[in-house]
């Protein structure tokens, strides 16, 4: 699993993508990968066929339960997949 292309999500999941994670605390000490939190905005990246809210699209920042989702590795970058129910918010940008 190389690319993006080569993932589909099924029923009520939504594949989404985060942004970089804090490498450094407010203090200037770099925190260890475990220490990291995963941030709760993000951005969709596909959409499962099975999601009820059509409202829901590709490339909308929403925001997720904290620990929802199974994190995957695509090439370098990674994602998770999260169910519809674990979207909790949609981030207007203006």
């Amino acid at each position: 699993m190389n690319d993006i292309k080569d993932i589909t999500p099924l029923g009520q999941r939504v594949l989404v993508h985060f942004g970089e994670k804090e490498k450094v605390s407010a203090g200037g000490l770099i925190l260890a990968v475990s220490a990291q939190e995963k941030p709760e905005i993000c951005t969709i990246v596909k959409v499962g066929a099975g999601v009820a809210d059509k409202t829901l699209a590709v490339n909308q920042k929403v925001i997720i339960q904290h620990y929802a989702g199974t994190d995957i590795k695509i090439g370098k970058e990674s994602f998770t997949l999260v169910n519809e129910k674990d979207i909790i918010a949609i981030v207007k940008e203006d």
